[in-house]
């Protein structure tokens, strides 16, 4: 469509305006398919030229540049030619033409200008360093205009700019929190357009854009807390941790830098005061879903515990409240009633709801900010544990633990889930850590057979002693050689009918019980559930038939576990409980 050029190159400066805006709506109008890549190219580079001369020496004048810059952008969406505008020139003149007309108030232009730089920073990756570069120092610039921004629109555009010239480690990110800008640090920047933009939202003041502006300011503070630790000398966050210096590689969570402190509260701020659904569209969606990952990057240390769990005057709940309540609110909504984890059902209604992601990407966020809540706080992890399994929990074996539509029950569910691995794992480190990662204790509050495998994972072979709990929750000693003994390595019945499964079967029925602390009633240290009063052993009123049927389902479960690679052959307790039994 070479006639575009044509028809734009014979306009003069003193060419008629409507004729103008004829020939620029033409352009915005024009299917990006019927635009050579030489016309796009060639019309791309005038119309900057133009814009950025505006006036009567110029094709384009002020009031003209509104609908001329439109015309760059509906350009610069198709990669075919529109390259330039990811060179030096292209973007300096871009970064020009969108604070001049700033400047001379036309502000809805300037971030259609911004606009322009955030698309073809998106279509060429290469025009990100260019951006930051000495040459073009689009970042100072972009940084000084957000620091001055008084819109929801100039917010989101300058945020999703400066989130892609910190996609990857650079100087510029130590730049931005190192340096002062304009006496103010970057935190402090962030910290006031997340209020502003929050403000908004909550008046339902342009709620879509301030929405918007909320959640890619959020992604571009996560690229500064997770690259900034790795790229410079920062505090270890566990004793155990080794001492790595800013080359090597450090995983997120695990170093620290105090400089990076005053993130913490207008985050935290933004994570409380965002509106939770409890349905639609869904309990988990942005921005909250970036404020959530922004926290997991933060750690629950001594010198933040004081900004972590603040309290204010209000009735609003704290942190470890907020957080058990969306963790409730999102199980509930993904997983409802009983159902499992890996129906179809579940899958399919995750799909319409989120259809670029699946499950584990959505929970295990909010999954981890609990868990990390636990393992930074003696009390957070005790709240938790007891919100999660109350002392006074039920445990009528009528009701088994996974089988119930709570909370607890959907983690249990979750735990023996083949679809979200990463959903598993997640949940079995926040049960852990809510236990003070105690093993014992963890087999006391929801019964072995509901964690052997994650146990399994974490190195942990056997069932761990009463005196290893630590909390006088029972004995739960062999609960681990009792299960080991009911599948075989392949999930196939062995030494039926031998002394080996006599045995194995002998050792299940002895030690399938241990006593309370406070509670003369007694607990399966396999299900969690109370056994029957009537009778010291849940077996002894199962038939043959209905124990084989029992163990069968073990079988299975093991077999699974070493077939999906979550237990290595030589780590199957089958394989040792048969071998003991046989040594016998």
């Amino acid at each position: 469509m070479g006639d575009l050029a044509d028809a734009y190159s014979a306009l003069t400066p003193s060419s008629n305006r409507t004729e103008v805006g004829k020939v620029l709506q033409s352009i915005v109008l024009a299917p990006g398919f019927t635009v050579s890549e030489s016309t796009r190219t060639k019309l791309l580079k005038n119309l900057l030229n133009d814009i950025k001369t505006a006036g009567s020496d110029s094709r384009i004048s002020d009031e003209d540049a509104s609908q001329a810059i439109l015309a760059v952008k509906m350009l610069g969406r198709n990669p075919q030619g529109s390259d330039h505008l990811a060179t030096e020139s292209g973007l300096s003149d871009l970064l020009n033409i969108a604070s001049n007309l700033k400047e001379k108030g036309h502000l809805d232009a300037a971030c259609e200008a911004l606009r322009c730089i955030a698309n073809a920073m998106l279509l060429f990756e290469g025009g990100r360093s260019t951006f930051i570069s000495e040459e073009v120092k689009g970042g100072q610039v972009c940084l000084k205009m957000l620091n001055e921004a008084a819109t929801s629109d100039e917010i989101f555009i300058l945020s999703r700019i400066l989130f892609f010239t910190t996609v990857s480690r650079s100087p510029f990110i130590i730049w931005l929190i190192e340096e002062s800008h304009d006496g103010r640090t970057i935190t402090d920047i962030i910290e006031d357009k997340l209020d502003l933009a929050l403000s908004r939202y909550l008046k339902n003041n342009k709620a879509n854009l301030a929405q918007e502006a909320i959640a890619d300011l959020l992604k571009f503070v996560f690229n500064l807390l997770l690259y900034y630790p790795k790229m410079v000398d920062c505090v270890s966050q566990s004793s155990s941790l080794p001492s790595l210096s800013s080359n090597e590689a450090k995983i997120m969570g695990d170093f620290w830098s105090p400089k990076l402190d005053g993130f913490l509260p207008p985050i935290l701020e933004l994570y409380l005061s965002l509106p939770t659904p409890n349905t639609e569209p869904t309990p988990l969606h942005p921005p909250l879903t970036g404020a959530i990952h922004s926290l997991i990057t933060i750690p629950v240390n001594n010198a933040l515990r004081s900004k972590w769990f603040h309290t204010s005057s209000t009735e609003r709940p704290d942190v470890v409240q907020h957080t058990q309540d969306l963790l409730d609110k999102s199980l509930s909504f993904y997983l409802p009633e009983s159902e499992s984890p890996d129906s179809e059902a579940i899958r399919d209604f995750v799909k319409t709801k989120h259809p670029s992601d699946d499950l584990d990407d959505i929970l295990s966020p909010i999954i981890i900010l609990a868990t990390r809540l636990c393992i930074g706080d003696l009390s957070a992890r005790n709240r938790i544990c007891n919100w999660m399994v109350p002392e006074d929990m039920d445990r009528d074996p009528e009701k088994p633990l996974d089988e119930r539509s709570n909370t607890l029950g959907r983690c249990i569910r979750l735990m023996g889930s083949v679809y979200h691995k990463r959903l598993k794992e997640s949940v079995g480190e926040l049960l852990y850590a809510m236990c003070g990662q105690d093993a014992g204790v963890l087999c006391s509050k929801v019964g072995y057979g509901h964690v052997a495998g994650f146990l399994f994972e974490k190195g942990v072979m056997s069932a761990p002693t009463a005196e290893s709990s630590g909390d006088g929750g029972g004995d739960s000693t062999s609960a681990a050689t009792a299960t080991a003994t009911l599948t075989s390595a392949n999930g196939e019945t062995e030494g039926e009918g031998t002394d080996e499964r006599a045995n194995a079967r002998a050792t299940l029925e002895s030690e399938m019980t241990f006593a309370g602390p406070s509670d003369t009633r007694q607990i399966n240290p396999i299900t969690g559930t109370y056994i029957p009063e009537k009778t010291s052993n849940p077996m002894d009123d199962m038939s043959e038939e209905e124990k084989e049927r029992e163990m069968e389902k073990l079988f299975v479960l093991f077999d699974r576990m070493e077939k999906t690679g979550a237990l290595n052959p030589e780590q199957n307790p089958v394989r040792k409980a048969i071998k003991k039994s046989m040594q016998q």
